[in-house]
């Protein structure tokens, strides 16, 4: 009973945002200010709710994580004896940090179970209905509450948000980047552009593939930001730089398991030298040309019929996000191709995907 009451209160003060910077405003914004705090109740409720039960028991991902996070809390250490690492070393062949370190408070609070393990990951989702209420605003005026809801019952979002593997929390924090960038963007206040950056920075430590996605949308980003009159080549090289120092320990962990170096501990945080490589720069788009082509066929398909072989990923009924919506996701990349708009309408579509 008290993890629903706390999983209620959670929904309410996440839908109550928004009124935080609309209560004040003309009459006109309260009626996209209600409507918009009920889907995001609705979508919080959602994701949060019998966190504990559904899906029922843990896998091992998040069993895993939550005794490294639990070990590391009480004894500094994971359970391969590596002080704070930026890498858990899981079963050898390593699992992502930063979840581990979103759990440790909590578990400090609630114990180690079910609710303090997928906590985090049903929290983020649900303040990214937040972030999108406001870039929809923004966007698309009162069409932004129609993007809003399907959002709100979007089924990959909904079932990535209910269990705790630690790279559920990457599309997130990618999305609250983008929203950043697109704030800078329109507003042309530079400082939007920095918590961006640091905010890509922060998301190598939630996922193995921002190794690549990180610098190759940072790159391109700031190319078109740079095209567009928003920022210079100088402000470019810092953003880079703020991320690349953020990002540093993850470097680090990348060069000393790809160079075979061994694990370095500095001021008590190690970065471990796995016990066997999952991530090369051969394996980050295949081991062979015919692989890496058969990982794309594989990714259509999944794209296609909204489907893969994990119940983890996926509906019977719905799929990841609706299959009646694949056909319309092509003439949204269409038009916003039309409009000379595609780096923020596509760029929402694929970390959310």
């Amino acid at each position: 009973m008290l993890y629903l009451i706390i999983e209620i209160l959670l929904s309410i003060i996440i839908a109550s945002i928004p009124a935080l910077f609309y209560l004040k405003k003309k009459d006109k914004y309260k009626k996209y200010l209600i409507i918009g705090s009920i889907l995001i109740l609705v979508g919080s409720l959602i994701r949060l709710l019998f966190i504990d039960k559904l899906p029922a028991g843990l896998n091992q991902d998040e069993a895993s994580i939550g005794y490294d996070a639990w070990a590391i809390l009480n004894y500094g250490i994971d359970r391969a004896g590596n002080s704070y690492p930026v890498h858990l070393n899981a079963w050898g062949s390593g699992q992502n940090a930063l979840y581990a370190y979103l759990l440790m408070p909590l578990i400090k609070i609630f114990g180690l179970n079910s609710f303090s393990v997928r906590l985090p990951s049903a929290v983020l989702s649900s303040i990214t209905l937040v972030v999108a209420y406001f870039l929809f605003k923004k966007e698309f005026k009162n069409k932004g509450l129609i993007y809003l809801f399907f959002l709100v019952i979007m089924p990959w979002h909904i079932m990535k948000s209910r269990w705790s593997l630690e790279a559920n929390i990457f599309p997130d924090i990618i999305f609250y980047s983008l929203a950043l960038i697109y704030y800078g963007y329109k507003s042309k206040n530079k400082k939007y552009f920095i918590f961006s950056s640091i905010m890509l920075g922060i998301s190598t430590y939630a996922y193995g593939t921002s190794y690549a996605f990180v610098p190759l949308f940072s790159i391109l980003t700031y190319i078109y930001l740079i095209k567009s009159n928003r920022i210079t080549y100088k402000d470019a090289l810092l953003y880079l730089v703020i991320t690349g120092l953020v990002s540093l320990p993850i470097i680090i962990f990348v060069l000393v398991n790809n160079l075979h170096f061994d694990s370095i501990t500095i001021f008590n945080i190690t970065i471990p030298r796995m016990d066997c490589a999952r991530i090369t720069p051969d394996n980050i788009v295949g081991n062979k040309i015919l692989y890496a082509l058969k990982n794309l066929f594989m990714a259509i398909l999944v794209f296609l019929y909204q489907a893969d072989a994990s119940p983890l990923n996926t509906t019977i009924i719905g799929g990841l996000f609706y299959r009646i919506t694949t056909l319309f996701i092509f003439f949204g990349i269409y038009f916003s191709i039309k409009k000379k708009n595609v780096i923020i309408q596509l760029t929402v579509y694929c970390t959310n995907n």
